[in-house]
């Protein structure tokens, strides 16, 4: 992409330039931006989400706009994030450890971004990568690929906090899993550009 141009948009097709961009995190893969716009509402942050909760998406997967699905979280865990990593210079140098949440609401590439939100409009995350589980080892292109799940990895709220204060210490860190590695046969793939902005 030789040109690309950062905006914020609402259902109606208002279109709110990006002023600046406040802060940003590569290892959470998460950035909050100032838009021109003025009255809208933003949705509130709600920490300590838990595994079986009901969560929503609204998101943009492959140019079809505002598709809404349903879900819950699966998991909670604690990880590593290599999924900014270039496939084209592999790195064993992986980020702190970041929170991430597993949901089954859906969500495709291009859908990066997008809040993940309770059953009360409350953000306990954010879309971030998508991990094809039946995929072949890499470097193995002999073998079929095998029955996959889509695993869905989303951002937690807690992560997204730390960049309004970067001394800020995540409450979760006691109660959380241990890191863990990424398994060698799957495949990270970032679901969009990440952008976080959540307004309705």
């Amino acid at each position: 992409m030789r040109k690309s141009y950062v905006v914020a948009a609402d259902a109606d097709g208002q279109v709110f330039p990006v002023r600046a961009v406040l802060a940003a995190d590569t290892e959470s893969d998460t950035c909050l931006l100032r838009i021109d716009a003025r009255g809208l509402k933003p949705l509130p942050f709600r920490f300590g989400a838990r595994t079986g909760e009901r969560v929503y998406c609204l998101s943009h997967p492959g140019g079809y706009y505002f598709m809404f699905t349903e879900g819950m979280i699966a998991r909670l865990n604690r990880r590593p994030n290599d999924a900014l990593d270039d496939p084209k210079q592999p790195s064993t140098q992986l980020t702190r450890p970041v929170l991430f949440l597993n949901v089954t609401a859906e969500f495709a590439p291009g859908s990066s971004g997008a809040p993940i939100v309770d059953e009360a409009g409350n953000v306990v995350g954010q879309v971030a990568s998508i991990v094809d589980a039946g995929e072949p080892e890499p470097g193995d292109e002999h073998s079929a690929a095998s029955p996959s799940v889509a695993i869905r990895f989303c951002t937690a709220a807690e992560e997204i906090q730390r960049l309004t204060d970067p001394h800020l210490r995540s409450e979760s860190n006691a109660r959380a899993p241990r890191p863990e590695a990424k398994p060698k046969s799957h495949k990270l793939r970032a679901a969009g550009h990440p952008c976080v902005k959540f307004v309705r």
